[in-house]
């Protein structure tokens, strides 16, 4: 390990480790350009906090760069950001929690968890985070949902800081979250809670895109911008528009049902369509022009 210094001044520029002696499997995998670019992604997730803060760090002569972490706002559409201090045996804990939307990507869906800048836990759909699991029993107060697709767009972020490190809620090795700590135990809850309306706007826009013709979540979500965590006001409940409720207009009514999908097919070329759901609505159009229902 050296330590960089300035020629004049004496001013600590920085650190540089360099490994000599490596084994021959780790040898290799270095000097793969694969396995280099999935580090640097690796240590950009990783540092994205001190990447943000200014922080210089290369790998191999290459620059990692900071990318700000971002949900969807606007005017309608408003993320969780909740500012919390606990004291754990006459220590500070901070906690800044966000939960939102982004652009849908199952693999970088759920909870993301932060220790003093240090990222624990990336893009969790587990119980650690307060989703539920199959196959695991959940008691009421611990009733969380089983992550789908339909929630690709949710993001949550956690950030615990603390000026006393063995406070924090990770394990001994700063890997991951320690479950136990009473103070994970409080935010856990605080995550959920924070959670569950994002998903129920998610199942909103689902239904919406799937069994009808409306468009008023998705024009929401497509106006909203993707807005950096730290401009974020403080919410401390996800916000969205309801549609307007017109009395005089009655909601559509879904009519299903089964056929040979030989004769389905048939329809099909005949009618010039594509979908079911097209042969179901021209037949449906076809009835009522031919029986004359006005």
């Amino acid at each position: 390990m050296e330590k960089r210094t300035g020629i004049d001044s004496g001013v600590e520029l920085g650190t540089t480790i360099e490994v000599t002696e490596l084994h021959d499997s780790v040898r290799e995998d270095f000097g793969s350009p694969k396995f280099q670019k999935r580090l640097l992604l690796e240590l950009q997730l990783a540092q994205q906090n001190a990447l943000q803060n200014k922080l210089h760090i290369t790998l191999n002569g290459t620059a990692l760069n900071a990318q700000p972490i971002g949900l969807l706002a606007s005017k309608s559409l408003k993320p969780v950001f909740i500012e919390e201090e606990f004291e754990v045996n006459n220590s500070v804990v901070f906690v800044k929690l966000y939960a939102g939307i982004a652009m849908p990507d199952p693999a970088k869906a759920g909870w993301y968890v932060y220790c003093n800048g240090r990222l624990i836990l990336e893009a969790d759909q587990t119980n650690v985070t307060g989703w539920r699991e199959s196959g695991l029993e959940s008691s009421e107060k611990d009733a969380g949902v089983q992550y789908h697709n339909d929630f690709a767009r949710f993001r949550g972020y956690v950030y615990f800081e603390s000026a006393d490190t063995s406070k924090l809620p990770w394990n001994t090795t700063k890997t991951g979250v320690d479950v136990d700590t009473p103070i994970y135990r409080k935010v856990r809850g605080i995550m959920i809670s924070a959670m569950t309306p994002v998903l129920g706007f998610l199942r909103k826009l689902t239904k919406e895109a799937r069994e009808t013709d409306e468009t008023h979540f998705e024009e929401h979500v497509s106006r909203a911008n993707l807005t950096a965590i730290s401009e974020l006001s403080t919410q401390t409940v996800f916000s969205y528009p309801e549609p307007p409720q017109d009395d005089k207009k009655p909601k559509p009514t879904m009519i299903s049902f089964k056929r040979d999908p030989e004769e389905v097919k048939r329809v099909k070329e005949h009618l010039g369509v594509r979908t079911n759901r097209e042969v179901g609505e021209k037949t449906y159009e076809y009835y009522m022009t031919m029986e004359e229902i006005q």
